[in-house]
């Protein structure tokens, strides 16, 4: 993702996730912030109530490196929809 020009901070704690997410949450210069799904479930509920409350940025769970947890789409299409490009 970095050769596409996507920043991003590899984390693997909950507290450094916490603290990366909220500082990634309170940049305005971030439209999109993609979490893996294994970081999604350290912390789900505040997750989703943030995604309810704010509409930018808009949060999405990706798949991680190890493969998908529950059946969604791959991760280049919510890539494409997320930013509007096609691959």
């Amino acid at each position: 993702m970095r050769l596409g020009g996507v920043k991003g901070c590899v984390v693997h704690e909950k507290e450094e996730f916490q603290s990366v997410l909220e500082a990634a949450l309170a940049d305005k210069e971030n439209a999109i912030v993609a979490i893996t799904e294994k970081l999604f479930n350290l912390m789900p509920d505040y997750i989703m109530e943030r995604k309810l409350r704010e509409s930018l940025p808009l949060i999405v769970k990706i798949p991680d490196r190890h493969g998908r947890k529950e059946t969604s789409e791959d991760m280049m299409r919510y890539i494409s929809e997320a930013m509007g490009i096609k691959f």
